[in-house]
């Protein structure tokens, strides 16, 4: 190569530090390389994000429940009947029990949180804190009218399940007793105690005044109020 200079002496400028400095900025053959392995790189991850982006939303989906769903499965609550009917029952007087099944008819264990009924309506159940996969138990319901009316009411089980609270329906209807109740008069002039209490016999109408029906048995049964 050829080395040129332009002006006099100590001015002279050189072409050879300039032409050096050109190579030096142009990029090397290492660095396209790199920058084209760069780029590739680029796509393939953008190749592979869109391959595999619907299963890793999926499995997202899947970990946070969206759906009612979750990697597990999760429960599912059936509840038969969903309606009672007690029939006419004495004011005061508790009905025989009417039995609902519960079924986790899901695919993971079921949490119940609560199982409760209304007013006049009893509710006591077999199923406990969880119910698992393919599991029932029962609850039982009773109705013990507070007056001569009709009643409506309900038994909600509060669970993990889609749906929750479950519904049951309830219904009865109160009477005029027969008989008096835990509580009531008995003895003259009055009703006789209804069944499984008593009236103690040896006070009834001493004084015209009149006892009150208490439980078989009570320590109370023989005095008079």
């Amino acid at each position: 190569m050829v080395r040129r200079e332009w002006g006099n002496g100590s001015n002279a400028i050189r072409s050879r530090p300039a032409l050096i400095l050109v190579r030096q900025c142009t990029p090397s053959n290492r660095m396209l390389s790199w920058r084209r392995q760069l780029s590739n790189r680029k796509l393939n991850e953008a190749d592979m994000m869109k391959k595999y982006l619907p299963l890793i939303l999926c499995g997202l989906c899947l970990l946070s429940g969206c759906g009612g769903g979750s990697l597990g499965g999760s429960p599912r609550v059936t509840l038969s009947p969903t309606n009672l009917t007690f029939g006419a029952e004495p004011e005061g007087t508790t009905s025989a029990a009417q039995s609902v099944t519960l079924s986790n008819s899901g695919t993971s264990t079921l949490n119940i949180a609560s199982i409760t009924g209304s007013a006049d309506f009893g509710v006591l159940s077999t199923c406990g804190l969880t119910l698992a996969s393919g599991a029932n138990c029962d609850i039982n319901v009773t109705f013990t009218p507070s007056s001569p009316d009709s009643f409506s009411g309900t038994v909600l089980v509060t669970d993990n399940a889609p749906g929750s609270p479950q519904m049951v329906s309830l219904s009865g209807m109160g009477t005029a007793p027969t008989c008096s109740v835990l509580g009531q008069d008995c003895g003259l002039g009055s009703l006789p105690c209804c069944t499984g209490l008593v009236c103690p016999g040896q006070h009834c109408g001493r004084d015209n005044q009149p006892c009150h029906c208490q439980q078989s048995g009570s320590a109370l049964e023989k005095l008079k109020y």
